[in-house]
């Protein structure tokens, strides 16, 4: 199995090419970065219900991962 990286394209030999679109990628950090903002906006709220602050919690802890693998690629 052979893998090239160029630029923001890589192949691997068997697969086919895959192209990481860098405007894409900026667009979906911004979004993430405002729901990152609504969720603690949520959860800080002392008039959230229990179970709602948790389910939010537990969204935001998959949105900051998602957040921390994409970032990265965007440097």
């Amino acid at each position: 199995l052979e893998f090239r990286r160029v630029l923001f394209r890589s192949e691997i030999s068997g697969f086919g090419k895959m192209v990481f679109n860098k405007k894409k990628a900026l667009k979906k950090m911004e979004k993430w970065q405002m729901q990152k903002a609504f969720y603690e906006e949520i959860i800080n709220n002392p008039e959230t219900s229990e179970q709602k602050r948790q389910t939010t919690q537990v969204r935001l802890k998959n949105l900051l991962h998602n957040i921390d693998v994409l970032k990265p690629k965007l440097i």
